[in-house]
C-alpha cells in the first residue's frame, strides 16, 4: 500500500511543472518530505537498516520519476545544486541552489584529481548511518552536468562523492572514509574531467582523461544529451553501481555530497535509484558435480555427492557462520556422511561447500531423502531448502555374454548383447577390446564377422556413476578337441597393457617409513592419471594432473596426508578423491590414521 501511495504522490506533485515524455520530480509529503521520509521510502531497498539522516540543501533534494526520460533510471533521489526543477526541461529560467556551503572531502576529491582546492557553493548533502544485513552494500546513480561539453578538461569543474567510513574502512578522507563513487574497475573518481565524450573544450589543458589515449575505457560511460530533451543536462553518465565491502551487522556511515565549484553558473546533478542501495549477502550457487548424473539433486550411494556453494561478491572480513538443518528419511551419519549443522566462513573465503556424501551400504533402501534448511543468522539469506535424493547403489547384472564361444570350422561369425539385466544408472557405456584395439559405443550389440582361432574380446561396461557401477568380461573363441565336447577354454594370455589398478582405502602419515604416502597400485602402468582430493567441506586438500608418476621410486609425487603437499599435515579423518584414468573415472574416499 505504501508503494501504490508513493506513485499517486509522484505524479501528482509534478503536473504543475513537467509535460508528458520527459524526466520530473516531487517535493511532496509525506513520502518525499521532509528528506529523511524520502531516504527511507525511496532510497533504501533490502538488506540495510539506516538511522539518523541529515541533510544540507534541501530544496536541491527531492524525488525524480525517469521513466519517460533518458536518464536510464526509472526513478529515485535526485541532489541538485540548482535546485530540484532546475533538472526538468523547459524548468526555472533562473536556478534555486543553495548558497554557500563547504565541505573538506569535496575539496580533497578535487585536490585528488590535479585541480585547485577551490571554494565551493551550493552544496547539497545528505549524511546517515546504515547497519547492513550482508557482507557489502551497493547502489546505482547517474552524475549529469550543465558544465558539460563547455568545461571539459577544465581547472574548475563541479564535484561530488559517496564517503564511507566504518569498521574495517581506512581511507584519506574524513573520519578514514572511502569515495566509492568510481569508474568502474579503477580507483579514478567519476567527475567530468574523468569521465565525457573524450573531447577536451578549447582551450583548457587540465589534467584530464581525454587526453590519454586509452580514454576509450572511459567514454563508454558517457550519454551526449545535447538536446535537453527529457533531462535539462546536456551531459551524463551512464548508470554506474557504487559498492564497497563491510562487515555484517555493523554501523558505518555514508555522506552523498555534491556542490558547484568556485561559482553557481552551471549547476549539477546526481540521481540515485530507487529501492537500490541494498545490503548484499552471499548467495546460494547449485551446481552438478557429476556431469553425467542424473541432476544435481540425484545422489547414489558410494557413487557421487551433492553439493550446496555458498558464494560472496568479497572476501569475509572475519569468521562467520551458516547455520542448517538437516532432516529427512535418511539417517544423518549413517546413511550419508555426518552433518553437523554449520559452515564456516573464514577471513578471506569467497566461497564454502556443503557436501552430503551417502555412503554404499548393500542395502536396498528405496529413494531416500537429506533435506538441507539454512537458518538465519542476520547476515545470510534465511529459509532456502534443498533436497537431495539418494538412490540404491546395484551392480551390474549381464546374463546374455557367454564366457567362451566353441568353434568348430572358420570363419566364424557370433553377435555378442551385453544389455545389463539390472544394476547400474543408464545410460550404459560399452568398450569393446578386440585384437588390441577399443571400440566404444553405446549400442549393446558388437557383431565380429572375422573371428580367428583363440581370439578373445574383452567387455567393459560402466554407467552414469563413472565408476561406481562396472562390469569386465573377457569372451574367449576357443575350438576343442573334441568337437563340440571339449568346453574348457584356454588360460587366458598374459596382461599386454596398462593391468587393472587396486585403490587402497586407507594410509597412516606418520613418518615410520610404512603406508607414508598414497599410493595406487598398478597406476604407474596407466600412461595418464588426474586426482583431485577433498575434505569434508569441499575443499581441495590435494591436486596432480600426473598422479600415474606416484610410486615407490617416486614418492613425491604422491600426496603425503599434508595441505597440497606444502602445508600442515591434514587431520585424521575421511577425505574423498575424484580419479581420471585414461577413459575410466572412479571416486570414494581414503581415510587418514596417524
Amino acid at each position: 500500500m505504501k508503494k501504490l501511495l508513493g506513485l499517486f504522490l509522484a505524479v501528482s506533485g509534478v503536473l504543475s511543472h513537467s509535460t508528458f515524455a520527459q524526466l520530473t520530480v516531487s517535493q511532496a509529503a509525506p513520502l518525499y518530505s521532509p528528506v529523511p521520509n524520502l531516504i527511507q521510502n525511496v532510497l533504501i531497498g533490502t538488506g540495510v537498516q539506516v538511522s539518523n539522516i541529515i541533510s544540507v540543501g534541501n530544496s536541491g533534494i527531492g524525488f525524480f520519476n525517469g521513466v519517460n526520460s533518458n536518464i536510464g533510471l526509472d526513478s529515485g533521489v535526485v541532489m541538485s545544486t540548482g535546485g530540484i526543477n532546475h533538472v526538468v526541461p523547459n524548468g526555472p529560467a533562473t536556478p534555486v541552489g543553495n548558497a554557500g556551503g563547504s565541505d573538506s572531502d569535496l575539496q580533497a576529491l578535487l585536490v585528488s584529481m590535479g585541480l585547485p582546492a577551490s571554494s565551493i557553493n551550493n552544496l547539497v548533502r545528505i549524511t546517515f548511518n546504515f547497519v547492513p544485513m550482508g557482507d557489502s552494500i551497493k547502489f546505482r546513480y547517474v552524475f549529469a552536468s550543465r558544465e558539460y561539453p563547455g568545461f571539459t578538461c577544465s581547472l574548475f569543474n563541479d564535484v561530488f562523492g559517496f564517503f564511507v567510513s566504518g569498521p574495517g574502512i581506512s581511507g584519506p578522507f574524513s573520519n578514514n572514509s572511502i569515495n566509492i563513487a568510481l569508474i568502474p574497475g579503477t580507483n579514478i573518481p567519476v567527475a567530468i574531467n574523468t569521465v565525457n565524450s573524450g573531447v577536451p573544450s578549447a582551450g583548457n589543458p587540465a589534467p584530464c582523461l581525454a587526453a590519454n589515449p586509452n580514454f576509450v575505457a572511459h567514454s563508454i560511460y558517457f550519454v551526449n544529451n545535447a538536446a535537453m530533451t527529457t533531462v535539462n543536462m546536456p551531459g551524463f553518465t551512464v548508470p554506474l553501481t557504487a559498492e564497497t565491502k563491510v562487515n555484517c551487522a555493523q554501523t558505518y556511515t555514508i555522506k552523498m555530497a555534491i556542490a558547484d565549484v568556485t561559482d553557481g553558473a552551471l549547476n549539477s546533478a546526481v540521481f540515485l535509484e530507487a529501492g537500490s542501495f541494498k545490503g548484499i549477502e552471499p548467495e546460494l550457487q547449485t551446481s552438478n558435480p557429476f556431469p553425467n548424473a542424473p541432476n544435481d539433486s540425484t545422489l547414489i550411494e558410494g557413487c557421487n555427492y551433492g553439493l550446496m556453494n555458498f558464494v560472496s561478491q568479497f572476501p569475509a572480513s572475519d569468521t562467520t557462520f551458516i547455520y542448517y538443518n538437516v532432516s529427512g528419511t535418511a539417517i544423518n551419519g549413517v546413511d550419508y556422511d555426518s552433518l553437523d549443522g554449520t559452515i564456516r566462513f573464514e577471513p578471506g573465503n569467497t566461497a564454502k561447500g556443503l557436501i552430503v556424501y551417502p555412503f554404499a551400504d548393500s542395502i536396498k533402501e528405496g529413494v531416500e531423502t537429506v533435506i538441507i534448511t539454512t537458518a538465519d543468522s542476520g547476515c545470510f539469506t534465511a529459509g532456502v531448502t534443498r533436497t537431495f535424493y539418494i538412490i540404491d547403489n546395484e551392480p551390474i547384472y549381464v546374463s546374455k555374454l557367454p564366457d567362451t564361444l566353441f568353434y568348430c570350422e572358420l570363419p566364424f561369425e557370433y553377435v555378442l548383447n551385453a544389455a545389463p539385466d539390472s544394476g547400474g544408472i543408464p545410460p550404459y557405456f560399452i568398450d569393446w577390446t578386440y585384437r588390441g584395439v577399443v571400440y566404444q559405443t553405446n549400442d549393446t550389440l558388437w557383431e565380429s564377422k572375422t573371428w580367428a582361432e583363440k581370439d578373445s574380446v574383452e567387455v567393459f561396461i560402466y554407467d552414469n556413476c563413472f565408476s561406481g557401477h562396472t562390469y569386465r568380461k573377457t569372451i574367449y573363441l576357443v575350438k576343442p578337441d573334441t568337437c563340440p565336447q571339449d568346453t574348457t577354454p584356454p588360460p587366458p594370455p598374459p596382461p599386454t597393457g596398462p593391468e587393472e589398478i587396486t585403490i587402497p582405502n586407507v594410509f597412516t602419515p606418520n613418518g615410520d617409513g610404512v603406508n607414508d604416502i598414497f599410493i595406487i597400485l598398478k597406476l604407474n602402468t596407466h600412461p595418464s592419471a588426474q586426482i583431485k582430493i577433498f575434505n569434508r567441506w569441499g575443499d581441495v586438500v590435494f591436486e596432480s594432473p600426473n598422479y600415474q608418476n606416484c610410486d615407490d621410486a617416486n614418492p613425491a609425487a604422491c600426496w603425503n596426508g599434508r595441505r597440497r603437499n606444502t602445508g600442515e599435515p591434514v587431520p585424521d579423518g575421511v577425505y574423498f578423491y575424484d580419479l581420471i584414468v585414461g577413459q575410466e573415472k572412479y571416486n570414494g574416499t581414503i581415510t587418514i590414521m596417524r
